[in-house]
């Protein structure tokens, strides 16, 4: 019988007032996610349409400046007769997201073409380390 108010006061000592009084972290910095947009997460990997439908590249990396905005979607360009694939750097507006209703996969739209793409300088990690690029 004493195992159940123990058990309480142990997960109240670690999540409930420990939580509530931490000084590290103000509780005005703490919230719940929104039910609406995306996580990165969720972006990485995602496949990169035209508006024909073909596909372009993926999402290899985002990169976020040090105000917390995305600054740029590294794509990883689709590999084409024996070229080997490159990664591309793109503006955020140039990237629209939506979820399939058939996979409930994200997917990514741009006006582009194949060709655009591959003309595009290539960017290259300098400094950094690439984040997620196991897809």
């Amino acid at each position: 019988m004493r195992a159940i108010p123990i058990a309480a006061s142990i997960f109240l000592a670690l999540f409930g007032y420990g939580a509530a009084h931490d000084q590290k972290t103000p509780a005005a910095s703490v919230i719940v996610a929104p039910k609406t947009g995306y996580f990165t997460s969720q972006l990485i990997g995602a496949e990169v349409y035209n508006s024909q439908n073909k596909d372009l590249a993926r999402v290899a990396d985002i990169s976020v400046g040090t105000d917390g905005q995305i600054q740029a979607f590294v794509l990883k360009v689709s590999e084409y007769e024996g070229l080997v694939a490159h990664f591309v750097a793109i503006k955020p507006s140039a990237l629209t997201f939506e979820s399939s209703i058939d996979d409930g996969l994200i997917r990514a739209h741009m006006s582009a073409t194949e060709d655009q793409l591959r003309a595009a300088p290539e960017y290259r990690y300098t400094g950094t380390g690439m984040s997620c690029l196991k897809f």
